[in-house]
């Protein structure tokens, strides 16, 4: 970890990098260097203001001692469809009582189970009527555990949380005219109640690591007014698992998004430094964590070697250019609990374990946790288990869901 007397001596650098164009805190440095005098160096939180007046929370260490990590006592749930196989699971979701919501595009269905695994009903059905999808990319759980589908031809489906349908309505018609994709559903993320997340417009200006800038904002589905302009990111949002190999082998960032029912999170992969969001796109707070930056070692290289080599080229290939050190994050997730979950870079220089931290609202670091470092895909979070995906032999989906336990590290 970082000290602050480190930092501060580092604020004096930042204070003359400032006018750059690519000095992404300046402000909060400043901040953190007239402030850390008086603030005691072991103080695991510090509350400050940027120059426009929205809160950082500065995090050190975790707030409680203890570490979550697999539970080995228990049994390990695997999803299984008795009806027919998950062939495409594009997104995953618990419910807040910990019952699971899978969507498989490739047979246009949601699949409700229960906490323990057993498949419970179909959610809507393939169609193009009311409650029917043609297919299924994205499901977000929101308030009140209600279940909003996004399905690719530009429809927005809503669920109760037993599966009856609560009704539809069509994607923004400004989202699906902006002529950035051939694909626009690839950069729109259903938030619940009526609202999403949209790509509005792209800028062709090379940033620091030659990525465009994208413009997000807030919408009403079937609306063509924005309900509030996010603002602009360096490349387009990601969702869901990074695979680490790519993420420090390019030696590029990634703007990384995750949603819960009350929040939405946006963060840049380089910095640890993410943003907390409401559901109509108002910037509530700034959460940063003081930490070192993880070299990428021979260890690292050597995974990333044996991640490319199985994959036929952009990805794979024999020219390699590693980036010096890991990034910050790698995966944004909301548990059913609404707390944000950090993918932070590896910790261990052995690379045994993978880190995470856990985060409240308020943006105050609760807890780490280790999970095994060759674990599966973290796909979602509920209240005390993980769901991770994989496949088998036949590249069928496998879905398996851990429970946690709380464990000091010595």
């Amino acid at each position: 970890m970082e000290s602050l007397a480190r930092l501060q001596d580092r604020a004096a650098a930042a204070q003359a990098h400032a006018q750059s164009p690519h000095a992404l805190l300046p402000a909060f440095l400043l901040c953190l260097a007239s402030c850390a005098e008086a603030e005691p160096a072991t103080q695991s939180i510090l509350w400050h203001r940027d120059i426009t007046g929205v809160p950082i929370t500065i995090n050190n260490e975790p707030l409680h001692a203890g570490t979550w990590t697999l539970d080995s006592a228990a049994d390990v749930i695997v999803l299984a469809d008795a009806g027919a196989e998950l062939h495409a699971v594009s997104d995953v979701a618990f419910l807040s009582d910990n019952r699971i919501v899978v969507a498989d595009h490739a047979n246009a269905q949601v699949v409700l189970f229960d906490s323990t695994g057993r498949p419970l009903r179909r959610i809507g059905r393939a169609g193009n009527g009311p409650g029917e999808f043609r297919s299924v990319r994205r499901i977000r759980v929101g308030p009140g555990d209600t279940i909003t589908v996004l399905d690719p031809i530009h429809r927005v489906l809503r669920f109760e949380a037993g599966g009856e349908s609560a009704g539809q309505q069509p994607l923004p018609q400004r989202a699906l005219e902006t002529p950035i994709s051939s694909y626009p559903w690839r950069h729109v993320f259903p938030l619940g109640e009526g609202r999403v997340l949209t790509a509005l417009d792209e800028r062709p200006v090379e940033t620091e690591h030659g990525r465009p800038l994208w413009l997000y904002g807030v919408m009403q589905p079937g609306g063509k007014s924005v309900i509030d302009t996010i603002g602009w990111f360096p490349g387009p949002l990601q969702s869901g698992p990074a695979a680490e190999a790519k993420a420090f082998v390019q030696a590029s960032p990634n703007t990384l998004f995750a949603a819960g029912s009350t929040h939405l999170y946006i963060g840049d992969s380089q910095t640890y430094e993410i943003g907390q969001y409401d559901m109509r796109g108002e910037l509530l707070r700034r959460i940063r964590r003081i930490a070192e930056r993880v070299p990428v070692n021979a260890l690292d290289r050597e995974f990333a070697l044996d991640w490319l080599e199985a994959r036929p080229p952009p990805n794979g290939g024999a020219d390699v250019v590693f980036a010096p050190s890991h990034p910050a994050y790698s995966q944004l997730l909301v548990d059913a609990q609404d707390r944000l979950w950090v993918h932070e870079a590896p910790r261990d220089p052995k690379r045994q374990y993978q880190n995470w931290a856990v985060y409240d609202t308020a943006g105050t670091l609760l807890r780490d946790v280790v999970l095994p470092f060759g674990f599966d895909q973290v796909r979602a979070i509920g209240t005390d288990r993980v769901l991770s995906r994989s496949a088998n032999d036949l590249l069928i989906p496998v879905l398996r869901v851990h429970r946690l336990a709380d464990q000091h590290m010595h």
